[in-house]
Formats: structure tokens, C-alpha cells, sequence
């Protein structure tokens, strides 16, 4: 029986589980770490230190206001390709030591301490060919003589090379002594290097001239160096979460062995040795098959179960089939099993027994049985003695009831049917099939609860399917009605679930929510492994993001970028990487802090592709700029609109509104915000963080109120145009050539065609137009020529155009109206007016 079973509803499904497993849509957790290491982070894990090694140096420092020396330590980076000298040169400059006695001192120190190393740890002295030359005792060269160094050194110099230059010096005063630098015997001096003061004088020349560029290597070697530092920190990250996922995943499948396969292997082992108590031939298909009754089977659940795994379905067949079975052995061989059922008898892999019709349907209802065998059993028991008795009698009462229990007997076969499915599917990993089966067993008695091992396995695959939302809520319902306290397992169903509920959290974004799945798992084991490294990084995340709107919100932006690269490394690690979602909701407090720091093109950037996310996906702009990317705006627009969603979206617009009153444009800043603020008093709920945007933001709309009046009242054109304040001061003729050239020069910077993003491009419009406006109006004050033209032909065009908009209102056309968000793939430009590169710019 056990060899037919397996072979039978592993056959159900083998088509569609081929179709399933070639389907690139699954997600593959270990293959997508995989391929960020091997892919989109291999940059950052391939980056490797310039310093070969670093060596502890006292120096002496004077106080700035004190003027007290003390004796500080400070570290000398040998990087690669240095020699002792152009290690300490570097040094000195570093630390403003300008003196050769100094570059003397730092060479020795630098060569004794190096010296002091084993032979393998070493750094390469001079690049890595002389170390080579040195470790293959392969004769040095000759040392170049002190004329010779000091003629390269005038090389240098010419083509003011001036770290090489100092290089070399520092080679000359760590071979030779000062005597010998200073006298002619060693290094015939011109005029200019008597001028100077000699060679040695000639090297503090040069450290001060080099100063600058040191610094800028220095700036960058430190960039570089961080880099590295956090790419090792993200390598290591992503190889704990890939030992995490793995274990994880080991954890699913030993749990589906012990749910699935040990139970049967177990029941093999302790009665399939035994004898059978019965054996029929049974017709299938055309085809003899043999049906084999083991010794913890009664007759009915025997048939029930042997029909199902062989394709028998129909309940009148099933009826038939131990009709057949009960005349061939006769009720006496069955007496033992009977009234072992009755007594309530456990069975280890059936559960418990009932003789009981009754208390069978009880045990369907509640759950308690798993896989409806015992209650499915027993109707077939019931359904098989009705027929017997109308067979006898007749009575219209009896078929009555016979059809009521054949349709009971028919959900039983087709939930242990689906049952049987969704355990192949899931063994198979045909998540597709899988979650079809579990919503079948649903559908068929949907007051029956679900079993939280089949919600779990559901969850999994929907996971895979990328339903994230809906496997979160099954993961969060499974954590409600399971006990979560006590020592964890990989293998526990606590565990998996929050692994599951945890990842789908993170695959949609949602840092808080995978929190509080993890919360769950470390209040009650806080030394899990498996939960603690993971918990850890989301708490970081959560405090550095606070950091950064602490920081944003008191307008230090540097701060705040340093936090935002914390929260970069943890998100990377966690799988936050290129989920929509999560970038956006940085890109906002990007443009934050590029507000703050005054870099208004990259803020454009940064506010634009938020707002246009968060848009779509609060169904407020109907467009579709993330069209054929995976998050694109039909499938954000499927989803679930929450209250958390439109609170980002009002973030997005108050970082734009921020943006706009930077770049002095406050009439948009003021309907930004308004609209901002009505949308947080729509969907603000009780929580800290929610009333904090609504008390900020109703405090900014009145800021931008008083913005706008200024703006209105007060413009300053000729800070606009960039023509001097007291333009007014100077003749006529001056004032109009100040207008035009600044004029012409503002309009070859904000042309918009010099401007990449749309974003940008609807930027430089508007400052066009502002730059069109001042040139007008300064124009006209001057009595220059150009500008009652211009302003006679603006309103000429004005007017035209406020009159096609009417003629399209009364045709039922759209009006000629400005939207904010900037989706428009392509632009159109309108030029009104005259004048080079004069007009009026719109997209």
C-alpha cells in the first residue's frame, strides 16, 4: 500500500510541477545573496586598503591659543608602493613638520619599526617588484648618487610635480647627511638653489607647495578607506544572513519531513512487516490492482484512504468498494478493530478513533481531524449500511439520507484529496499548485479552521510568489494562535513563521514591521542566534533612522548622511536593497539633506522620484513613470492603499515643498504643503510619529504663507538677473547692457536642454521664466528698447492663449494647466516674447 500511495499523488501533479519549477518568478532567497555578491555589491566587496600598514609616531604639537607643547601620537600610513622616505614626506606635510631633521627622524622610525615585522608580514618596501627583488636575492641596483637624485628632482619641479619632488628630497636627506647635501663637492648648486638656501631648504619649499595636493590624496584615500570598511562589514553581514536563510530553509524541510515522511516511514517500520488482515483486487482503470488492509486499519478508513491514492473519487464507487471488501472477509475479522475504535484508541499516525458518526463530524469541525480520514471513514461506513438497508427495503427516508451522507462523504474525499496535493506540491516546491491546494481545503468548509502548519507552508510560498503582504498577515495570524514561549528551534513552527513573516516584511520595505515579527522571537529567546544578529540590524536601523529625522529635522544634514549610511549597510544586509519602497522612503530624506546642503539639482532628483512612487502608489497621480520596472504603477496601483502609505506620500510632498522654498519658488512650496497637511489630518493615527509630521507640517504651511506674501510684495529682480544693486545708479546705456548680458548668461545656464533629468529640465524652466520676468521688468524701469516690445508681445501671447484655453473648456477639452509632479516623458517648449533666448519655457 505504501509503495502504490506514493507513486499515485506523486504522478497528480508531475505536468504542472515541470511548468512550476522553470518559472522565473519565484523568488530564490539564496540565489538572490548570491547574486548581489557576485553582482550589484561585487565593487564593494573587491575595494582593498591602499595602506599596507600603519605605524605609531609621537610628535610634538603646539596649542593653538595656549601655545603649550605636548606630546601627542599620531599614526604614519605606509601605503603602497612607498618607500621609507615618501612615507615620511607624506607625513610631515600631514602634520606640518617642515623640516628635513623631521623627515629624517620619520624615515628611521618608519624603517626600524617595519624592520622589527616577520619576514612574511612585511609590506612591500618600495612597491611589490622590490620586495620580490629582495625575497629572490636578486642583486639591487645602484644607488643613484646625490647629483643624480637632485637633477630628477629639478625635473619634478619643472613640471611642478611637487610630491615627487619632495619625495625624492626626502631620499636625498635620508642617504645623505647635511653636510655633504650642502656642499658642492656632492650637488653643483645654480643660482635659484642658492637663492633658496640649498637643498634642504629647498625640501620645506616644496613640502609647503605640496601641502595641498597631500590633502587631497588624503581626502581621498580616506573615502576609500571608509568604503572598504564598509564593505567588509556588509560582506560579513551578508554571509551571517546567508548562513541564516540557509539553516532556515533546512529548518523547512526537516519540518516537512516530520510532518510528512517520518510519521509514514514510522508506520512502515511497525506494521508494514506485520501480515495484513485483508487483501482484495480492485478494478481501476481497466487495470487489477491490489489492495492490501494493514493491522491499525478498519475496513472503511482502509477503502477511504486506498480509493483516494488511486484515483477512486466518486463516493458511490468508494461505497461499492467496501461493500465488496466487508462480503469478502466476512464483519467477525473486523470485531477486534471495532471495538478498539470505540474505546477511543490512538492511533500514531491516524490519531484518534471513533466508532461514533457523530463525534467523527465533531472532530471534522473542529480540526481535530487533520486530514478528514477518521470522519471521512466513518461516513463511508454510514453511506455503505443506508444501501445496504434500501437495498432491503426501499424506503424513500433511507435515500434520503444516504444522499445527504454520500454529499458529506464527498467534501471529506475532496479536502484528503487537496490535502494529499498540497503535501506533493510542497515536496516538490510547486508553490503555485501548493497555494492553489490550500485554498481549495479552505474553500470546502471554511468554518473549519486551518491547520497552522498548512497556513505556514502557504505563507512560504507566497513568499516565493512574491506576495509579500499576504504572506505577512497569514505569518502574523499563525503567530496569534501558536505559543511562542520557551527555547526556540530552527525546526519550530514559531520560528519559520517569523523567518517568513520577517523576510516578507522586509521585501516590501517595512523595517518596523519585520521588527516586531523578530521582537516576538528574541523577548522569549533572546540568545536564538538565528533571531538576534537579525534583530539587532533592524533596531539599528530603527535608531538611525530617528537619528537622520532628528537631524534633518534640526537642519544638520551631515549628521544625518553619515546615520543614512549606517542604515544603508544594515538595509543591504537585510535585503532591503532594491526594494522600491525602502529607496524611496531614503530618497526622501536625501533630498532633505541636499536641501539642507544647498545641492538643489541632485534634491530635484531625489524628491522627484519619491514623489512620483509614493504618488502612484497613494492613487493620487494617475501615470505611470515606473512603467516596465517591477514596481511598476499597474502593480502598485493593485495594491492596498494604507494610512501608512499616505503619510509617506505627504513626507515626500513636505521634502518637495522644503525644496521649492530653497529655491525660492514658494507659491508651489505653499500648495505642496497644504496638500501635505491635509492628507497627514486624513490619515494621522495616535502614534508619536504622525502627530510629530502633523505639528510640523501645519507649522511649515504657516511659514509658507508668510513666504508667499513676501514674495509677492517684495521681489528683488536684480538679484534675480544678477545685475548689481545699484544698477539704477549708473546711464542708461550701461543699465541696458548689464540687463542684456546677464540676462543671455543666465539663459545659457538654465537653457533646459543643458539639464539631463525631468526634474531638472522643469527646474531650469522656471528659472528661465523668473530670469525672463526680471529682464522685463529691469527693462522697462531703464527705458530700454527691448523691454516694452517684450512685454507687449508676452501679453500678445497671453492673451491667446487664455483664449484657446476657453475655446477647449467649451469644446469639453482639457484645460492648459500645469501639473507639479513632472511624469510627462516628453516636454514642450513655448517661447513668448524676444530677445536671445528670451521666452516663456513650460513642461
Amino acid at each position: 500500500m505504501f509503495a502504490s500511495t506514493s507513486t499515485a499523488f506523486a504522478s497528480d501533479n508531475t505536468d504542472n510541477g515541470t511548468e512550476d519549477n522553470k518559472n522565473d518568478d519565484l523568488l530564490d532567497l539564496l540565489g538572490e545573496i548570491d547574486a548581489e555578491i557576485e553582482g550589484e555589491f561585487s565593487d564593494e566587496f573587491t575595494l582593498k586598503s591602499d595602506i599596507q600598514v600603519q605605524i605609531a609616531h609621537e610628535i610634538t604639537v603646539r596649542g593653538a591659543s595656549s601655545g603649550n607643547e605636548k606630546l601627542v601620537q599620531r599614526s604614519i600610513d605606509f601605503i603602497v608602493g612607498d618607500d621609507y622616505a615618501s612615507a615620511a614626506f607624506r607625513f610631515c606635510v600631514k602634520h606640518e613638520l617642515y623640516h628635513h631633521q623631521h623627515v629624517r627622524a620619520t624615515a628611521l622610525k618608519i624603517k626600524e619599526e617595519i624592520e622589527k615585522m616577520p619576514e612574511d608580514a612585511r609590506p612591500a618596501v618600495g612597491g611589490a617588484a622590490a620586495k620580490r627583488r629582495r625575497r629572490e636575492g636578486v642583486p639591487e641596483k645602484r644607488k643613484k648618487t646625490a647629483q643624480e637624485r637632485y637633477e630628477v628632482v629639478r625635473e619634478y619641479l619643472n613640471e611642478t610635480k611637487f610630491v615627487k619632488a619632495g619625495e625624492e628630497l626626502s631620499r636625498l636627506v635620508e642617504e645623505f647627511q647635511d653636510h655633504q647635501l650642502n656642499s658642492d663637492e656632492h650637488i653643483e648648486q645654480d643660482k635659484e638653489d642658492v637663492a633658496v638656501g640649498g637643498p634642504l631648504n629647498r625640501l620645506v619649499e616644496v613640502m609647503k607647495r605640496a601641502k595641498r595636493l597631500i590633502n587631497d590624496e588624503q581626502k581621498q584615500r580616506d573615502e576609500n578607506e571608509k568604503l572598504v570598511s564598509l564593505g567588509e562589514q556588509l560582506k560579513k553581514k551578508m554571509e551571517k544572513k546567508r548562513e541564516t536563510i540557509a539553516q532556515s530553509e533546512e529548518g523547512f524541510r526537516e519540518l516537512l519531513r516530520q510532518t510528512y515522511e517520518t510519521p509514514k516511514s514510522e508506520r512502515l517500520e511497525r506494521v508494514g512487516r506485520l501480515p495484513p488482515l485483508a487483501k482484495m483486487d480492485v478494478k481501476v482503470d481497466g487495470k487489477m490492482k491490489e489492495m492490501l488492509v494493514f493491522q491499525d486499519q478498519d475496513a472503511q478508513t482502509a477503502v477511504f484512504e486506498w480509493c483516494v491514492y488511486n484515483g477512486i473519487r466518486e463516493p458511490e464507487k468508494m461505497v461499492d468498494v467496501l461493500r465488496n471488501l466487508l462480503k469478502l472477509t466476512g464483519e467477525e475479522r473486523w470485531r477486534s478493530v471495532n471495538e478498539r475504535n470505540a474505546q477511543g484508541y490512538v492511533d500514531a499516525y491516524y490519531g484518534k478513533k471513533t466508532s461514533n458518526v457523530e463525534e467523527a463530524l465533531k472532530m471534522w469541525a473542529d480540526g481535530t481531524d487533520k486530514f478528514g480520514i477518521i470522519s471521512g471513514s466513518k461516513l463511508l461506513e454510514l453511506a455503505a449500511q443506508y444501501k445496504e438497508k434500501i437495498a432491503d427495503s426501499g424506503e424513500v427516508a433511507l435515500e434520503l439520507e444516504y444522499e445527504k451522507t454520500v454529499k458529506l462523504l464527498r467534501r471529506n474525499v475532496e479536502y484528503f484529496t487537496a490535502s494529499v496535493d498540497f503535501e506533493t506540491a510542497m515536496k516538490k516546491d510547486e508553490c503555485k499548485n501548493a497555494i492553489l491546494f490550500s485554498q481549495t481545503m479552505i474553500k470546502i468548509d471554511r468554518k473549519r479552521p486551518v491547520t497552522a502548519l498548512q497556513k505556514l507552508f502557504a505563507a512560504k510560498c507566497k513568499l516565493r510568489l512574491k506576495k509579500f503582504d499576504e504572506s505577512a498577515t497569514d505569518a502574523f495570524s499563525i503567530l496569534s494562535r501558536i505559543k511562542t514561549t520557551g527555547d526556540w528551534k530552527a525546526t519550530d513552527i514559531k520560528y519559520l513563521t517569523v523567518y517568513i513573516g520577517g523576510m516578507s516584511a522586509m521585501k516590501l520595505g517595512d523595517s518596523e514591521r519585520a521588527l516586531k515579527f523578530y521582537a516576538v522571537c528574541v523577548r522569549n529567546d533572546p540568545d536564538f542566534s538565528l533571531c538576534k544578529d537579525i534583530y539587532k540590524n533592524l533596531n539599528s536601523i530603527k535608531k538611525s533612522m530617528k537619528i537622520v529625522d532628528d537631524k534633518l529635522n534640526d537642519k544638520h544634514p551631515r549628521p544625518a548622511l553619515e546615520a543614512m549610511d549606517a542604515v544603508e549597510i544594515a538595509a543591504k544586509s537585510l535585503g532591503f536593497h532594491g526594494v522600491k519602497s525602502f529607496e524611496n522612503d531614503m530618497n526622501v530624506r536625501k533630498c532633505r539633506a541636499a536641501v539642507f546642503k544647498r545641492q538643489l539639482n541632485d534634491a530635484y532628483d531625489y524628491c522627484q522620484n519619491a514623489s512620483d512612487y509614493f504618488g502612484v502608489k497613494a492613487k493620487m497621480i494617475e501615470s505611470d513613470p515606473l512603467t516596465g520596472s517591477e514596481d511598476g504603477a499597474e502593480a502598485l496601483l493593485e495594491e492596498k492603499v494604507t494610512a501608512e502609505d499616505m503619510l509617506k506620500y505627504a513626507e515626500a510632498l513636505r521634502a518637495t515643498a522644503e525644496l521649492y522654498v530653497a529655491d525660492e519658488n514658494p507659491k508651489e512650496a505653499k500648495s505642496l504643503a497644504e496638500q501635505a497637511l491635509e492628507i497627514c489630518r486624513a490619515n494621522a493615527g495616535q502614534s508619536s510619529s504622525s502627530r510629530s509630521l502633523k505639528e510640523n507640517l501645519e507649522s511649515f504651511v504657516r511659514e509658507t504663507h508668510n513666504l508667499v506674501r513676501q514674495y509677492e510684495n517684495n521681489r528683488d529682480y536684480a538679484k534675480i538677473l544678477g545685475v548689481p544693486p545699484n544698477l539704477n545708479e549708473l546711464t542708461k546705456e550701461r543699465q541696458c547692457d548689464f540687463i542684456k548680458k546677464s540676462f543671455k548668461k543666465l539663459a545659457l545656464k538654465w537653457h533646459p536642454d543643458k539639464h539631463e533629468t525631468n526634474a531638472r529640465k522643469k527646474r531650469a524652466a522656471r528659472k528661465l521664466n523668473d530670469a525672463a520676468e526680471a529682464r522685463d521688468e529691469l527693462n522697462d524701469r531703464a527705458n530700454c528698447e527691448a523691454g516694452s516690445v517684450n512685454r507687449e508681445r508676452a501679453r500678445a501671447e497671453k492673451a491667446k492663449e487664455e483664449e484657446r484655453n476657453r475655446q477647449n473648456w467649451a469644446r469639453g477639452g482639457g484645460g492648459g494647466g500645469h501639473h507639479w509632479g513632472g511624469h510627462q516623458h516628453q516636454y514642450q517648449r513655448q517661447r513668448r516674447g524676444g530677445g536671445p533666448g528670451g521666452g516663456h519655457w513650460e513642461f
